[in-house]
């Protein structure tokens, strides 16, 4: 299998096993990405990682997909991208779960644009991303062209974009392309313990942030202010908001079970 899926104690973790070729995405890898991301989505998964097998996170599309889409019609090139690729992303960007992707060795091209998709990410210092769509003829995919410039701004976003120059981790992660670079002795260990905090939260408060955090980036003041109204009084009803003002009041930690 292209995809390997594991869960444990409410944490589901994707991981692409192709790193014969660095985890680069061929169709079959692309369709079984999401089609484990759209069941997922309707699980009882806490939090969402997304990893690379062998010490790298994904090398992009398979370069004989790539040599194929010379000799490809425009249709179907916009449908292989829109059914397959893109719909990753629609995947990890709506998931009403908290995703966390742990980027290992290199993110590059659609690879990169699959770990910003997720809501966090997190990468050993050692790693690199790369917009590196130019340097091989083509424009950008795979959301970039949304995501890139709400991260860190359409002035930089440019310069990667048209460059596809390296970016390592440390740069990444004051830029604010990425949340957090850490040791490579420690990644494991940190990484970690940013997704049990997450597995451990309120769910459903957590993916109605998300929702509303999305939906505030692209409408006006007065929208988003009743979008957070009318959220926030369905999500006030949930087992665990009673539990959150129990905790507080009897001043100990909160033990919330997603729902």
């Amino acid at each position: 299998m292209s995809v390997d899926v594991d869960r444990e104690d409410g944490v589901t973790t994707v991981t692409i096993e192709r790193p014969e070729v660095k985890n680069a995405l061929d169709h079959e890898t692309m369709s079984a990405l999401a089609d484990e991301l759209r069941e997922i989505k309707g699980s009882d998964a806490r939090a969402v990682v997304l990893q690379g097998s062998g010490g790298t996170f994904c090398a992009g599309a398979d370069v004989n997909a790539l040599v194929n889409f010379a000799h490809t019609s425009p249709p179907e090139i916009v449908e292989l991208i829109e059914n397959d690729l893109h719909e990753i992303v629609r995947q990890l960007f709506r998931m009403r779960k908290p995703t966390v992707a742990k980027v290992q060795g290199h993110a590059v091209g659609a690879g990169c644009n699959l770990a910003l998709a997720c809501d966090l990410t997190v990468a050993e210092e050692s790693a690199t991303f790369a917009e590196l769509f130019a340097k091989i003829g083509l424009s950008q995919d795979s959301g970039s062209s949304y995501i890139l410039p709400r991260l860190v701004g359409m002035k930089k976003a440019k310069e990667l974009v048209f460059t596809g120059r390296d970016v390592p981790a440390p740069e990444a992660e004051e830029m604010g392309l990425i949340n957090h670079a850490y040791a490579d002795d420690e990644f494991d260990e940190r990484a970690d313990e940013l997704v049990d905090e997450l597995a451990s939260g309120p769910t459903r408060a957590i993916g109605a942030s998300k929702s509303l955090l999305h939906y505030g980036a692209d409408n006006d003041l007065d929208s988003a202010l009743e979008r957070e109204a009318w959220v926030q009084s369905s999500v006030s009803q949930s087992d665990d908001v009673e539990e959150g003002v129990t905790a507080f009041v009897e001043n100990r930690e909160p033990e919330f079970e997603g729902r």
